[in-house]
């Protein structure tokens, strides 16, 4: 952890930002900050320190205007999120925490499913009022705005974020009942968290256009918001999506629809290689890790990423970038294919690359 983090902090090239550093590590060291040490370097792997000032917020607008601009118009706005598990609790709460938002619908399948996202947030937040970084009636406030149900309980978004599963199907017949059966709100924009899928095959045979909205784990810190258009996405629909992430405090990065984005195409298959690299026996997993945080100043390694991020994950977008190129370069390593069969699948079931067990992080080649 402290040589990932004097790797980081190498990269940051202005003094400010080298300060706020290493006040947000000491916080974390000292458990007085509101994210792991691990959340702490994939926030900053992506995004944090080292995106350039320039995707901070639309050209020409200030920091001041970003925060004041009413993305509805004065109009307080209501949002859907579809799927309350990690990834959808995590932008509800981003949402609920936006002055700008009056109510956020935390859907699922199951009645507990989605009470179960609202005790993710409740968790989260009771975090930040011990630490004295939240007080309590702010928290309330925040709490008060969720409502968890059912999809039918979202009647009347202007926006909907779907978070379901990364399937095709289950987010075309999701998108469909929505907007043929549920939403009544004829301006509501609707789009998908998707990290990988098609905004066009998604939005196929639907009545309404689909945009991409993605964010990253954990959402509520995470600033980049990666906005996809795809073949009939209206331009006026992407400003507003680009601006709602502004109102959220994030940065919206537009994005063509490709496979895999932007952060994905890149990012997944050079975890993917490095798998590839430690299958063929080239070295062990530590020192495949340390040698790309010190010959890339990456201040996580490959492989330890991807325990974070989530194998199966991984091996998702891996294949769904391979069917979309039928590029070999593309093609999932066995090795990671046999992993996630194993449910090996990192962080989450507490085994990968890395074994999670009381609390530590061993290499599993070295147990």
């Amino acid at each position: 952890m402290v040589l990932n983090a004097y790797i980081a902090y190498a990269r940051i090239r202005h003094v400010g930002g080298q300060l706020i550093f290493l006040i947000l590590f000491v916080k974390i060291l000292t458990n007085e900050a509101d994210i792991s040490a691990d959340e702490f370097l994939v926030t900053i792997y992506f995004t944090g320190f080292f995106m350039p000032a320039t995707m901070q917020r639309p050209t020409g607008q200030s920091r001041k205007e970003s925060a004041s601009t009413s993305v509805l118009g004065g109009k307080h706005m209501k949002v859907a999120i579809i799927g309350a598990g990690t990834m959808g609790s995590g932008i509800a709460q981003a949402f609920a925490m936006c002055d700008e938002v009056e109510t956020v619908y935390l859907c699922d399948i199951k009645e507990e499913f989605a009470q179960g996202g609202f005790s993710k947030i409740k968790k989260q937040l009771d975090k930040r009022v011990a630490k004295g970084k939240l007080d309590q009636a702010s928290e309330d406030k925040v709490l008060s705005k969720v409502k968890t149900g059912l999809n039918t309980i979202a009647t009347d978004p202007d926006l909907v974020v779907e978070a379901a599963l990364e399937n095709m199907k289950i987010k075309q017949d999701c998108f469909r009942d929505l907007q043929d059966n549920i939403v009544k709100n004829p301006d509501c924009i609707f789009a998908s968290n998707t990290s990988s899928l098609s905004i066009t095959e998604i939005g196929t045979g639907l009545s309404k256009p689909i945009i991409g909205m993605h964010f990253f784990n954990p959402a509520p810190v995470m600033k980049l918001v990666e906005v996809i258009k795809g073949a009939n996405t209206p331009d006026d629909m992407v400003e507003k999506v680009k601006n709602i992430a502004v109102a959220l405090g994030k940065s919206p990065v537009q994005v063509n629809e490709a496979a895999g984005f932007v952060v994905n195409r890149i990012l997944v298959p050079m975890i993917n290689e490095a798998i590839c690299v430690y299958a063929a026996g080239t070295s062990d997993i530590a020192g495949i890790d340390t040698a790309m945080k010190l010959g890339c100043n990456h201040p996580m390694g490959p492989l330890e990423l991807g325990d974070y991020i989530g194998l199966d994950i991984i091996l998702a977008i891996m294949d769904v970038i391979f069917d979309e190129t039928h590029d070999n370069k593309y093609a999932a390593s066995p090795l990671l294919r046999k992993m996630v069969r194993a449910k090996h699948l990192g962080v989450k079931t507490g085994i990968g690359f890395y074994d999670y067990s009381n609390g530590g992080k061993v290499p599993v080649d070295q147990k």
